[in-house]
């Protein structure tokens, strides 16, 4: 009797303080993920162990994007009724039996998010689905958990979960795991958690869809750009393009062109593919094909574009009409916020009204605010450079559509060479003042963007201060109104160049010569291992020794033994 009162006590003490190892072996009891959900608890409930103190890792990946707080995390987003893979992974070398449970939670902790399930994948297998009430007014939550511990010091589990039909708000994952030796000893296992919060994000459609009058000419004016020209940009706005949040910049062919699918998207101009330099779920940037004739043009975006054998079919949007007309010009603008024309001195600094210190205060947000804080003072980062046209200088003007070039360009081909306009006829003017044709320099594509021209032009000696409407003309076709250049009063220059002039570095002298009947205003200066003359609209011409640029023998200057620089010819 005494031998069997030993063994019952024996038994009692065991259910007291191993309670249910058996029962936990085939999967974790209700409700222990560690998430931060009502009367949530976590392995701890049953085990003895620091949360997350031993030495192994665990990690969770969400359609194969690490979880949030975790190397490599970016903000997760689910899309209503999709199915998305989590992957929960573990190791631990000193443990070697592995036991788990997730749960997706929504709303105040006991909301329930769409559904779990295993995988079909060998990872899914042995994994069981419970559910049980959640909070005091007995929701009923779901989780997913082990039927036998995998042996092992590593596990990977697959889970499938499915999002609910309508977007719920934020939606939190929450692991736990449990690493044991096997003895059936609840003490010394090390227990980990782990969680990760997805944004709702929009459901993508069956197909993509081109809005009413999306498409329209890039550029920026008073009314809709509604009609373009061929090997102009051309920009398409709708919805279902590319999956929420990615976005895809336009790559260069084998044959050395702008490819015609980006990111799996492509788009047809009268059936033909169009050149794309970039594309988003919303929006698509396209070089207008070059052979596409004057007239009305049919447009479509087709998502997953020749697929392989294992991608989903491509989809076509609606049908979208656009204009096309040989020539159509149309000068671009900085940007929304800075609405003057798209223009550039010969540095290549912007030509715009330089922000007041109270502007620069109000709309350039310090470096500290757009970057994480680091608990050390950064300084502010200067903006662009940027100051007034003035008479005189030549500035460089950006736009699209206007025409043919010469030599000719084809659909895709990245410029690299001056390919001029083929027009007879380029006008520009600022306001009611039009710039004489001698002070356009060059009119045609931008060296290294398909479908990009420029227009330099000197601004006229007798401009007055102001801000001026800019247009543009080719072959007679006008640009949309809108755009405008600030225009200020040159400074007086300093000291002229001459013959025989000595300057010292970081000492420079300006003067203009007259080369073929077009007289060009520079700038020699002495840097410290070179000096250079600056002409606007061409590079610097530089040397360490001497000077003479394009060997015309106007300025020639040489280095002198004591490391100054003397003009020893300037002019005729």
């Amino acid at each position: 009797m005494k031998h069997v009162g030993v063994l019952g006590l024996t038994i009692a003490l065991a259910a007291i303080l191993v309670p249910d190892v058996a029962a936990y072996s085939r999967g974790a009891p209700p409700r222990t993920t560690g998430g931060p959900f009502p009367t949530e608890r976590d392995c701890t409930r049953c085990h003895v162990g620091e949360v997350n103190s031993g030495p192994g890792t665990l990690s969770l990946t969400i359609d194969g994007a690490p979880a949030s707080g975790e190397p490599g995390a970016s903000a997760l987003a689910y899309t209503p009724g999709e199915t998305i893979a989590l992957i929960v992974s573990f190791e631990d070398k000193t443990k070697f039996r592995v036991g788990f449970q997730l749960t997706a939670r929504s709303g105040d902790g006991c909301g329930q998010p769409g559904s779990l399930a295993a995988a079909s994948s060998d990872d899914g297998n042995g994994i069981a689905t419970g559910s049980g009430t959640c909070g005091s007014a007995g929701s009923q939550v779901q989780w997913v958990t082990h039927q036998s511990p995998r042996n092992g010091s590593a596990a990977k589990f697959a889970i499938d979960w499915t999002a609910p039909a309508e977007a719920v708000g934020p939606v939190t994952i929450a692991v736990a795991v449990n690493g044991a030796d096997g003895s059936q000893n609840v003490r010394d296992d090390n227990i980990y958690t782990l969680q990760a919060v997805l944004q709702p994000g929009a459901a993508m459609p069956a197909a993509p869809v081109i809005s009413d009058g999306g498409v329209t000419s890039l550029g920026d004016s008073d009314s809709p750009l509604t009609t373009g020209a061929p090997g102009g940009i051309a920009v398409i706005s709708g919805t279902g393009f590319a999956e929420m949040g990615s976005e895809s910049a336009g790559s260069v062919d084998a044959d050395g062109k702008l490819a015609t699918k980006v990111g799996g998207i492509c788009v047809e101009v009268n059936q033909v593919r169009a050149p794309v330099l970039n594309v988003d779920s919303t929006t698509a940037y396209i070089q207008i094909p070059a052979e596409t004739a004057a007239g009305s043009a049919a447009v479509q975006v087709i998502r997953n574009c020749d697929p392989g054998p294992e991608e989903p079919e491509a989809t076509r949007s609606n049908t979208a009409m656009f204009q096309l007309a040989s020539v159509q010009p149309v000068l671009l603008q900085v940007s929304e916020t800075m609405p003057g024309v798209a223009a550039v001195h010969s540095d290549f600094s912007l030509v715009a009204e330089p922000p007041t210190p109270a502007d620069t205060t109000s709309e350039m947000p310090a470096m500290s605010e757009m970057q994480p804080a680091t608990g050390t003072e950064t300084a502010a980062e200067p903006g662009p450079m940027m100051s007034l046209a003035v008479p005189g200088e030549v500035v460089t003007f950006f736009g699209t559509g206007m025409g043919a070039t010469h030599p000719a360009l084809a659909s895709g081909e990245i410029p690299y060479l001056p390919n001029v306009l083929a027009a007879e006829s380029v006008q520009l003017m600022f306001g009611e003042t039009m710039v004489p044709d001698d002070h356009i320099v060059y009119a045609g594509a931008t060296p290294g963007v398909a479908g990009l021209y420029q227009l330099s032009a000197r601004v006229p000696d007798a401009m007055a201060a102001g801000e001026f409407t800019v247009s543009l003309m080719v072959e007679m076709q006008s640009s949309p109104s809108g755009p405008k250049i600030a225009i200020g009063v040159p400074e007086v220059e300093g000291v002229a160049c001459v013959a025989d002039l000595v300057l010292n570095v970081g000492e420079s002298c300006s003067g203009a010569v007259d080369v073929f009947g077009t007289e060009y205003t520079g700038v020699f200066q002495v840097e410290e291992t070179q000096a250079c003359v600056v002409v606007a609209s061409l590079p610097p011409f530089c040397d360490a020794e001497k000077l003479d640029p394009l060997s015309l023998g106007l300025l020639v200057a040489e280095k002198q033994s004591d490391n100054t620089w003397k003009i020893t010819k300037f002019g005729d």
